[in-house]
């Protein structure tokens, strides 16, 4: 029924994929099951402690994408993750290669989260209470309200061309 309702499913047994199951919404993980199936797909090749080039398995073709990673943060070249917000295969494939069986926080994104925690949801309602006492304070405040410049709506600006009501129409010949 959950695989129904989700509309996705697990094709494996890893923990990252586990994680990812659990944490993102239906369609970031299935953006994340792609990029999951293709990185075993590639050859990782340490260059040394934190350097990584990941290529095609196959020599005809001559993808290669250099990944850095230190052990808390990756970045790729093909700057998938900066674009989408979804792990690229090349990271993932270091992952893998590293026995690393968490994706850790700062790669996953709160847009991409199946649900929001209560925590998540009474700090934004309790920064958004913040900013509105802030609001009553500076209005209450005398000296500060003699500051406040209100915004007017702009003037009518005038369009290029003849205006519309003194166009002549043509008539019949």
């Amino acid at each position: 029924m959950l695989q129904k309702y989700r509309g996705s499913f697990m094709r494996s047994k890893s923990p990252l994929e586990e994680q990812a199951y659990s944490i993102l919404t239906p369609y970031a993980f299935k953006k994340f099951q792609d990029e999951f199936a293709m990185a075993t797909r590639y050859i990782v090749l340490q260059i040394n402690v934190s350097q990584f080039v990941v290529q095609y398995f196959d020599t005809t073709r001559r993808e290669k994408h250099e990944v850095f990673w230190n052990g808390t943060q990756a970045t790729c070249s093909c700057k998938h993750f900066e674009f989408w917000g979804i792990l690229c295969r090349h990271i993932l494939n270091v992952f893998l290669h590293k026995d690393c069986f968490q994706i850790p926080d700062v790669y996953v994104l709160m847009r991409w989260h199946s649900d929001l925690s209560s925590q998540v949801t009474s700090n934004i309602l309790l920064s958004l209470q913040q900013v509105k006492s802030n609001v009553s304070l500076t209005i209450n405040d005398n000296s500060c309200a003699e500051n406040i410049d209100y915004v007017h709506c702009p003037p009518n600006s005038k369009t290029k061309g003849h205006p519309l009501h003194k166009r002549m129409k043509r008539g019949k010949v």
